[in-house]
């Protein structure tokens, strides 16, 4: 029996995230699977997600995510969720504050034959990345 987009979605966050079973990617993401909201030089599949955690996991070794909201239908599922974390490492060339941040999230995952294939995610960047002293702001109209 193949997974339904809502599981998926729950192994996702609880497994692989708040758990730190990595394994969990190789049964859950298709070797085609792309993620939208990573940098581009992230590669695609499970082995892309494993790169992106371990990243995330350096900078913030605590790092969990609390869902709020999950919903499927049809081959897709929506999560509204927080993530939140201490900065104790390096992250993304960001120097360790040992500062607390979190940030409210909403992803999109696609589900073909059982895997996820697509994922989208929108975030609340500018919220997260504050108490690390980076403070975003709108691009000037002359650059």
């Amino acid at each position: 029996m193949q997974a339904d987009p809502k599981t998926l979605a729950r192994r996702l966050y609880e497994d692989f995230w708040n758990g730190g079973d990595v394994g969990v990617a190789d049964e859950i993401f298709a070797v085609e699977f792309v993620d939208h909201h990573v940098p581009p030089e992230i590669p695609r599949g499970p082995e892309g997600v494993k790169q992106w955690a371990a990243i995330a996991w350096e900078g913030f070794p605590d790092l969990r995510i609390e869902v709020h909201h999950l919903v499927a239908e049809g081959d897709k599922a929506a999560c509204h969720f927080e993530l939140s974390g201490t900065h104790t490492g390096l992250f993304n060339g960001i120097a360790p504050t040992g500062n607390r941040t979190r940030a409210q999230a909403i992803s999109l995952l696609r589900v073909e034959a059982g895997r996820i294939v697509e994922a989208w995610e929108f975030a609340d960047v500018p919220a997260f990345l504050a108490p690390l002293g980076i403070v975003l702001r709108p691009a000037s109209e002359d650059a």
